[in-house]
């Protein structure tokens, strides 16, 4: 971006939510140091003349900021696109890069490819149609990703962790965790294995998921061996009451479901939802064993969780 001399007034939100905003050409008298560009902006250029930080690389642009080169954006027209295993810049070839979380696409990806030299990904639901993506592979030799057993997803190796999945995702045996947003994806089923034990809020918030079974109203993904593995959502009841063999719970409450009923069997607790009233069939001490997100009282309208041995206070801002 560049600020002509001309310009004699700018406000002070003026840049709030340009996440793809990498560098300013201010040539206009005003000091912006004071306004929202910080946010954001890794360079600011005070004369024309100074180089960019901005390359176009074949058919990628990169940058070099916080001492690391990132891909901005993806020019090419083919749907299949390759993260690449390098690329050149002046006499320099580069071998380790990252993604900026809102790179952005000429075009919609069907097939996405993570070469070896990809150290840090990320994706934006907002900049991308999640649901056009077919397959998703990950380089054998690079250091932190892995798409184990052609699972079609993106998964850090040293945690375990599914990062990026796609409407083809088949989750492994052996992921600890879910933590993609599958946006706009739709599925058929989807199998929850045993070795998960947490699922982000906003893992299926926006998913369509066509067959899941029900127990008083709640909506359960799992596996052939525990169906009830993980609820995700509900019916428009006034009590929902957890299957007893529920492990996972995310924030699925509706409009109007008052009070929610946990089950003891429950190992994962992320956001819960605006209940006036949640009841824990456990005790307390079994309750702080739960292993929960830090922000999972957020909407929480109740003030206090009710065990079976007495009441947990909720937590609240200071």
């Amino acid at each position: 971006m560049t600020l002509p001399a001309t310009l004699t007034e700018i406000d002070t939100y003026a840049f709030y939510g340009c996440h793809r905003l990498v560098e300013i050409y201010n040539l206009s008298s005003i000091d912006i140091t004071g306004h929202s560009y910080f946010l954001y902006v890794k360079k600011l250029h005070n004369n024309i003349d100074e180089e960019s930080i901005v390359k176009k690389c074949g058919n990628f642009i990169v940058s070099y900021y916080n001492d690391a080169y990132y891909i901005l954006d993806y020019l090419g027209q083919s749907t299949k696109v390759v993260l690449p295993s390098s690329f050149i810049i002046g006499d320099n070839q580069i071998d380790q890069y990252k993604t900026n979380n809102y790179w952005a696409c000429t075009t919609t990806i069907t097939e996405l490819k993570l070469s070896k030299a990809v150290t840090s990904f990320g994706m934006n639901s907002y900049l991308h149609d999640f649901s056009s993506i077919e397959k998703i592979s990950v380089d054998a030799n690079n250091p932190k990703y892995d798409s184990r057993n052609n699972c079609n997803a993106i998964i850090i190796t040293s945690t375990n962790s599914l990062a990026f999945g796609c409407k083809n995702t088949i989750v492994p045996e052996g992921v600890l965790k879910i933590s993609a947003d599958f946006d706009g994806c739709e599925f058929d089923n989807f199998n929850i294995p045993d070795s998960v034990e947490s699922i982000s809020s906003n893992s299926f918030n926006n998913a369509v998921i066509k067959n899941f079974v029900t127990y008083n109203g709640g909506h359960y993904l799992g596996n052939s061996t525990n169906p009830y593995y993980f609820c995700f959502g509900c019916d428009q009841v006034t009590t929902l009451e957890l299957h007893e063999d529920c492990k996972i719970l995310c924030d699925g409450r509706p409009k109007n479901v008052d009070s929610l009923i946990i089950s003891k069997g429950i190992k994962s607790i992320t956001r819960l939802g605006r209940y006036s009233s949640v009841t824990y069939k456990g005790t307390k001490e079994e309750w702080e064993e739960i292993t929960k997100t830090e922000d999972w009282w957020y909407n929480l309208q109740a003030t206090t969780i009710t065990c079976s041995n007495g009441n947990i206070d909720v937590p609240t801002f200071d």
